[in-house]
């Protein structure tokens, strides 16, 4: 996947068949999850410093803080398992910038099997507030439409390369 990242960059809009490979590799991916739960994140535009100055949000702030998100999940769900051995939430997460929203996320998620559809919500509206950029969160269930809708082109004209907008420092696929 790292090779196909970093050989086809370009513009945002620039090739088709990016968004395909990144489309299928998707369906590849959450074709062996139990269940996909497709949770938007939406980042603060700006925050105020103890200092009374207002930061205003960009692509490496965003990207910051849904690592920590993704942290947080992880300790949430498993306790001191996830630091002790690595135990992980599969996701799949992807970055959007529009001048209507502003930075948010659609994160494919895979909630675990041992715990109660919203028990897990609670846990992610929970590590998500906890974030210095968090701010509202969405959820709705996962279907055949979802690797369309996050691998969508609208909402990607303020990154600099189409690929740039999967989050791969916040990707976990496969866990102990």
């Amino acid at each position: 996947m790292s090779d196909f990242l970093t050989n086809n960059r370009g513009g945002a809009n620039a090739a088709p068949s990016a968004t395909s490979a990144i489309r299928s590799m998707v369906l590849k991916e959450t074709s062996t999850w139990t269940s996909v739960l497709v949770t938007t994140l939406n980042c603060r535009s700006r925050i105020r410093t103890n200092e009374g100055v207002f930061i205003p949000a960009t692509e490496e702030r965003a990207r910051g803080a849904l690592v920590h998100f993704g942290n947080l999940v992880d300790r949430g769900v498993h306790g001191r398992l996830a630091q002790r051995f690595n135990r992980r939430v599969p996701r799949l997460p992807f970055l959007e910038c529009g001048a209507d929203r502003g930075w948010h996320f659609h994160v494919l998620i895979e909630p675990p099997y041992f715990m109660t559809r919203q028990a897990f919500i609670e846990i992610v509206e929970q590590s998500w507030s906890g974030c210095e950029w968090g701010s509202t969160c969405h959820f709705r269930e996962g279907d055949e439409g979802s690797a369309g809708y996050v691998t969508k082109d609208r909402s990607k004209t303020a990154l600099e390369a189409w690929t740039d907008t999967l989050v791969v420092e916040g990707v976990v696929l496969r866990t102990k």
